[in-house]
């Protein structure tokens, strides 16, 4: 009799932990969040992107700056750095400028000023405007014409040598008269920023 009692009784004990077992595992199902669609933040609902459709927070709609709009920044933070009020500022601001300008046009050579920078790199590039610019166009394009001969190369050559001679002779005239109008702490700084040699 007690054999049977012990049967009975450990047949319950199974069957009572099958069933603890099972009630476990549905609340841990249902306990569990649902399923993300591709597209979706956690909590439901698409996952929002910055405007533009990047990623990287603002980087994706950041608008872009003209050359114009560049070129006042940098100056604004050069009247900051040498301390010039707005009366001595009229003065200084085309100087430094033209030196701006023509120091761009002797590295960059193709659009003076700020050149490219700030343009949609989809876009064409526009025709050069400068003389080292169009110089520069006119070899490049010789220089990737097969039946180009050494004579038109070379004399290519020597209008392009011109034409960057006579903007470093303007260059230099350009930096004399700007350090006429500044202090010798305000043309130090100016060195120092890479503007004057």
């Amino acid at each position: 009799m007690l054999n049977k009692m012990w049967k009975t009784w450990d047949g319950k004990l199974v069957l009572s932990i099958a069933a603890i077992t099972l009630i476990a595992a549905a609340m841990a199902i249902a306990a569990e969040p649902p399923a993300r669609e591709p597209g979706q933040r956690p909590g439901g609902g698409p996952a929002v992107r910055p405007e533009g459709g990047q990623g990287g927070g603002q980087r994706g709609n950041r608008p872009q700056m003209n050359p114009e709009e560049m070129m006042k920044r940098q100056l604004d933070r050069i009247k900051t750095t040498l301390q010039i009020d707005d009366e001595k500022w009229k003065t200084v601001e085309p100087l430094l400028q033209k030196v701006t300008n023509l120091s761009a046009e002797l590295r960059g050579g193709m659009f003076g000023g700020m050149g490219r920078r700030g343009q949609n790199p989809d876009q064409a590039p526009p025709a050069p405007t400068t003389e080292i610019g169009k110089c520069t166009e006119a070899l490049r394009t010789l220089v990737g014409d097969p039946a180009a001969t050494e004579d038109a190369i070379k004399a290519k050559l020597t209008e392009l040598t011109a034409a960057k001679d006579k903007v470093k002779a303007a260059l230099a005239t350009a930096k004399t008269d700007l350090c006429k109008s500044l202090t010798a702490k305000q043309q130090a700084n100016l060195v120092l920023m890479g503007y004057l040699d």
